[in-house]
């Protein structure tokens, strides 16, 4: 079954827990599948309200056909949503830490369908792979966004987009993007 929000959990267990709701309960599944499908078309009308942000998909740099793309404001699934939408795949995505994340099933598509490297950045040397790491055909654990960085470009082909949208809310945006224009433009 797929992971589902705290909210949820709790609105199904205390519906299980009474006796007379037994055939409710047989139709979980059901109503899971329902709030996914509702789930994604949410997603994608709220994708409109991230266009007049001059500080998004920033494109910092072209390097050997390859696109250096800064969207470091994109902290969430949403604005995540809107990076990928907006964006030329191939894409090679750099995020942050995402061991305490959840992808809604729309966003997971748009993973799939678009991004060919996942970099993850993560100080936790536990986190060697990502319970989303099967939606990428190559994904990748390293330190600090320089790593990331050079490691994006050395596996970049002509054409391919460098994505940085770290997906984290409770970053500095402004600071993250300072570092990625700095690193970047001293490759």
């Amino acid at each position: 079954m797929k992971k589902v929000n705290n909210k949820m959990t709790y609105i199904l267990n205390d519906i299980i827990s009474k006796s007379n709701n037994i055939s409710l309960a047989e139709n979980i599944p059901h109503l899971l599948d329902d709030q996914l499908k509702s789930s994604k078309k949410l997603s994608k009308n709220y994708l409109k309200y991230f266009t007049k942000n001059t500080n998004r998909l920033v494109v910092l740099r072209k390097l050997n056909n390859v696109k250096f793309i800064d969207d470091s404001y994109a902290i969430n699934n949403y604005a995540l949503c809107y990076a990928l939408e907006m964006t030329n795949d191939p894409i090679i995505w750099i995020s942050l830490d995402n061991s305490n994340i959840y992808l809604s099933k729309y966003l997971t598509e748009n993973i799939e369908k678009k991004v060919k490297i996942w970099i993850n950045i993560s100080k936790n040397n536990d986190i060697h792979n990502s319970i989303y790491a099967y939606l990428v055909p190559e994904f990748y654990t390293v330190k600090n966004l320089s790593q990331a960085i050079k490691l994006a470009y050395a596996f970049a082909d002509p054409g391919d987009n460098i994505l940085f949208a770290p997906n984290k809310s409770n970053i500095i945006s402004k600071t993250y993007s300072n570092k990625f224009k700095k690193i970047v433009n001293e490759l």
